[in-house]
């Protein structure tokens, strides 16, 4: 199923990640009934975090306090539409770090990350319950960069999937049984004849 958005009044649900989600394989989360589910760190197993969030991204061969971490997943419990983050830290201020968002067709691209700050994401696409978004390292970082670390992530669970359009080939294929059908009943009928 194809998820789009249908406008409705915004109903924001945060979720705070800390210390006390360090050294975990699996984050869990509930807020309001929506549970997310972070895991699937890689190439470590586990999630560095502190006060100032999960580590999302690292320096590779070098030992900073984010490991050489280059993605992870995350999926809810229930359709949501995915709003803002919070940075908790970054060395280097803005950082040259870029992340990417994906979960289907939909892709989200972040970069210019700013320490201490909510950013939209650029793209604020929704998905289904259960749907898996992959966050991916897709810059280098820099000889400066450390890491990056998320402190919130804000969605809204007032989200409504629908399904996406019906498929070019199966409107034709409906088209199609339809005029074979009519033509069936049509021979069906007897003739009748009105000469006088």
């Amino acid at each position: 199923m194809v998820a789009t958005q249908l406008p409705i009044s915004a109903a924001p649900l945060t979720f705070n990640f800390s210390g006390t989600d360090n050294g975990l394989t699996t984050i869990t989360k509930t807020v309001s009934g929506v549970t997310i589910t972070l895991n699937n760190f890689s190439p470590t197993a586990t999630v560095t975090a502190d006060s100032d969030g999960i580590c999302v991204a690292g320096l590779d061969g070098q030992v900073a306090f984010c490991p050489n971490l280059s993605s992870f997943q995350f999926s809810f419990s229930a359709p949501v539409q995915l709003i803002s983050y919070q940075v908790g830290f970054i060395s280097n201020g803005s950082g040259d770090q870029g992340l990417t968002f994906t979960e289907g067709v939909n892709t989200s691209f972040e970069t210019n990350f700013v320490d201490v700050a909510t950013t939209n994401f650029s793209t604020q696409f929704g998905v289904d319950a259960n749907a898996v978004i992959t966050a991916s390292r897709t810059t280098p970082p820099s000889a400066g960069f450390g890491s990056l670390q998320i402190r919130q992530l804000t969605v809204d669970d007032s989200f409504v999937p629908v399904p996406g359009p019906l498929p070019v080939l199966g409107v034709a294929a409906a088209f199609g049984a339809s005029r074979k059908l009519r033509a069936r009943i049509r021979s069906a009928q007897p003739n009748i004849s009105t000469e006088a």
